[in-house]
């Protein structure tokens, strides 16, 4: 008999990353998505790079921070026929080769949020700071592959860049009442779109063939307790609460005397004891690891 943890990973995990229903609506734009954008400021740097004589390194790390090109090339990669999907980006760019990168890098510039740019700015600050959080906790429990964590965490909100990106309107007005402290997000967005992002992200994430431990994550890195309940243990349970810790630390943060810190009150137990870190283990990790120490915008 397949356990719960082989058919989420070993291609029989339908059950838990497709488990909400959504609108039709929402569902035809889903079939019809070839990708999502770049951010602006990130494919002009990444343009700037793949120009000149870069590095596979150096054109590595300026495409990381960036979702719609990360998702794109690892999209195309994972199709690679007799290819298992791969797990982060430097796999998908070995796969595909340079000048194969080069040329999808390239057209990127022309594909990117022109609109709503302070929303976007914001989706994207905070993705990145949950990308490098999350490969921090990764590195410091040692039980998921930092890269993978990197990505899952860059990606668990693509939900929310699909529903800005095509149905920019609406969203925003969810953003904005969940903003003004009103209305918890996750029912605001349910309220308006019949679903919420998580339930998007992870179809988008299965229809581009991406990695299955990434489409988890995103599906349930609200939803700790539904994975438990399904009985999920092992490397699925931690893969899903690094990004949901990631998250929790990133909008636990405050500003006190000119520098980062966190509320801890405001972090999920439930991550932290799946996890096992101590409140001096995730200061450490966030002082290495926080958005602050990047320079991605």
């Amino acid at each position: 008999m397949t356990s719960m943890i082989e058919a989420l990973f070993f291609g029989e995990h339908d059950a838990l990353t497709n488990a909400h229903e959504i609108p039709n609506d929402i569902q035809i734009r889903i079939d019809q998505s070839e990708g999502l954008p770049s951010h602006q400021l990130l494919a002009g740097r990444v343009f700037d790079v793949v120009s000149g004589a870069a590095t596979p390194t150096q054109i590595y790390n300026a495409i990381k921070p960036d979702i719609g090109l990360t998702a794109q090339l690892m999209s195309m990669a994972s199709r690679t026929r007799g290819e298992p999907p791969a797990r982060h980006l430097a796999m998908a760019m070995d796969r595909l080769g340079v000048q194969k990168v080069r040329a999808v890098s390239t057209a990127a510039v022309r594909n990117c949020f022109k609109e709503n740019r302070d929303i976007a700015d914001q989706l994207w600050a905070h993705s990145v700071a949950v990308a490098y959080l999350s490969k921090g906790l990764s590195m410091r429990q040692k039980r998921v592959d930092p890269e993978l964590g990197f990505t899952a965490g860059l990606l668990h909100d693509i939900g929310k860049i699909f529903l800005l990106k095509e149905f920019p309107g609406r969203y925003r007005a969810v953003h904005q009442a969940s903003a003004a402290g009103g209305w918890d997000f996750l029912d605001a967005e349910i309220d308006t779109f019949g679903c919420d992002h998580a339930a998007i992200g992870s179809q988008l994430a299965a229809k581009w063939g991406l990695h299955e431990a990434v489409q988890v994550s995103i599906r349930w890195h609200h939803s700790l307790g539904a994975l438990y309940a399904e009985g999920v243990r092992g490397h699925v349970q931690h893969m899903v609460a690094t990004v949901r810790l990631a998250d929790d630390m990133f909008r636990a943060h405050r500003q006190s005397d000119g520098r980062m810190a966190m509320n801890y009150h405001r972090i999920t137990s439930e991550a932290r004891d799946i996890l096992g870190f101590s409140d001096y283990m995730l200061q450490q990790i966030w002082e290495e690891f926080h958005p602050a120490n990047f320079d991605c915008f």
